[in-house]
């Protein structure tokens, strides 16, 4: 049970942000290096709508979403959603001629890996995974839509060297920035938006 664990773990660990973060920024400047400006846009607006939606729905969700009633929604998994657009961006970029609807399968295989690994290892529930997937999904529609043709000249090889690079050396690595957020949400931001939770509480 132990190393099935361990491996669930070391799936999850590929959705932490200490992989996430640096592989985006990455995938941001090889796009700018390329003069990819319109996918470079793109990624820019997908990425960052998918963490600033996820951020919003935590502090939100965080803060009230026990006074709503909202059961086993307490924090909407950031990891699914942003493997979710990450790992489906990547594979748009840099494998064009992939039909639309192999794209769409791959990005839902992706989001059900994720999720799953989060239900599996109690870190999130059936429905925190079901959003985090659908912002996910939502982030890579609209970075499929806006980026248009796509980059017709890139260094694939570089690119893929370096995102296993940067898999290699910071998986395992594991940032605190959501346990963060939800302990600013519940702890600081209730008493701010929702101090009739305050009183549920006690």
């Amino acid at each position: 049970m132990h190393a099935t664990l361990d491996v669930i773990q070391w799936v999850t660990d590929f959705a932490d942000q200490a992989i996430v973060l640096p592989t985006s920024v990455c995938v941001l400047l090889f796009l700018l290096l390329s003069r990819c400006w319109e996918t470079a846009l793109a990624w820019t607006i997908a990425m960052g709508g998918v963490l600033a939606v996820m951020l919003v729905l935590k502090l939100g969700i965080g803060a009230c979403g026990p006074a709503l009633g909202a059961g086993a929604l307490d924090s909407p998994s950031g990891h699914t959603a942003s493997a979710t657009m990450l790992y489906g961006g990547i594979a748009t970029i840099l494998f064009p001629r992939l039909s639309l609807t192999l794209r769409l399968m791959l990005a839902i295989a992706v989001a059900l890996l994720f999720g799953a690994s989060r239900i599996i290892l109690h870190d999130h529930s059936l429905i925190e995974v079901l959003i985090g997937g659908i912002v996910g999904l939502g982030g890579l529609g609209i970075f499929m839509h806006l980026r248009g043709a796509g980059p017709t000249r890139l260094p694939r090889v570089w690119i893929m060297l370096v995102l296993a690079g940067i898999a290699l050396l910071q998986h395992g690595h594991r940032m605190t920035v959501e346990h963060r957020i939800h302990s600013f949400a519940t702890l600081r931001l209730r008493a701010l938006i929702c101090p009739g939770q305050l009183t549920i509480d006690r």
